[in-house]
């Protein structure tokens, strides 16, 4: 689902099969509704090939509706006019990959794709009869979220890989943060880049934007981080600092568990970090401290039985 101040679209993934269940088609139905004084209206109905990731995937600028979609060969991207009919697309992008992450910022679409590299791809939609690609990046490792830091950096949050021999070519090697310089839209760069933890390193980030805690005003961006390591599970929240000259600066991170896989409860998984007052607080489902944003300092906590 996505939606704009006027509109939302529910858009639906459908597979065709053959009688031996080889996938034959796959295409996205496309519901779009007019929000109108507290009502939903329904208005269109359209169709584009491929398959949607996540509503970060969808946008609407100047009643044209864009979507990145992925295909079982290649990636597209379409620009839909207000009866969901296509006038502009992209086909064919990034041979044998998929789509893993999609930001709009104006006339600009910014794409990550990934089969064992991570291209960042900056595609112009100025001219909505003919997109194009301006620039790539190609990287290691994927981002499964991408954030505006301003109007020309984007931060990236995803996966570090290594290419190996196993049938997927590439191993997840932990975590990584990365800051994109898109000043120059033909060459976009990766200036800098923060790798946390090992492999089995994982956050709620890479499936849930709303578990990133980021201020432009206090130039912070923290999230949860939950790792595996000699017998014992970890979970915290990591804080860093922003410096578009020294880079990513782990300011510290507030910890809500330390024990044995055998003692372990995902009760105490943290799933959020927020601040109110120069207070961070620690959302799990049976426990939240409260933390001094400066010293980082325990203040309290609450365990809810």
């Amino acid at each position: 689902i996505y939606a704009s101040e006027k509109n939302m679209y529910i858009a639906t993934n459908e597979y065709e099969y053959d009688e031996d269940y080889n996938e034959t088609d796959r295409k996205v139905k496309i519901l779009k509704f007019e929000l109108k004084d507290g009502k939903f209206v329904y208005k269109e109905q359209g169709e584009v090939k491929g398959q949607v990731e996540n509503q970060f995937s969808m946008d609407e600028k100047d009643d044209n509706f864009r979507i990145a979609t992925t295909t079982s060969e290649a990636n597209n991207l379409y620009i839909l006019n207000d009866k969901l009919e296509e006038i502009g697309k992209i086909e064919g992008l990034a041979q044998g990959e998929s789509i893993y992450s999609v930001r709009y910022m104006g006339d600009k679409a910014y794409v990550v794709t990934f089969k064992t590299m991570d291209p960042l791809f900056v595609i112009d939609l100025s001219d909505v009869k003919k997109p194009k690609i301006l620039g790539e990046l190609k990287i290691p490792g994927y981002s499964t979220y991408l954030h505006p830091y301003d109007e020309t950096h984007l931060i990236g949050f995803g996966y570090d890989t290594k290419e190996n021999s196993s049938e997927d070519g590439y191993v997840q090697n932990g975590l990584k943060m990365s800051m994109f310089d898109i000043t120059n839209l033909n060459n976009p760069k990766e200036m800098f880049t923060v790798k946390i933890g090992e492999n089995g390193t994982t956050s709620p980030l890479t499936e849930d934007h709303k578990a990133l805690l980021f201020s432009k005003e206090k130039n912070i961006i923290a999230f949860p981080v939950n790792s595996y390591k000699n017998g014992k599970y970890v979970s915290k929240a990591q804080i860093y600092k922003i410096d578009l000259n020294k880079g990513f600066i782990l300011q510290g991170e507030i910890q809500n568990s330390e024990v044995s896989s055998k003692n372990y409860s995902y009760q105490k998984t943290i799933e959020r970090i927020i601040y109110s007052n120069d207070v961070y607080y620690t959302l799990s489902k049976n426990l939240i401290k409260a933390v001094d944003m400066e010293t980082l300092k325990e203040i309290t906590k609450l365990e809810i039985e």
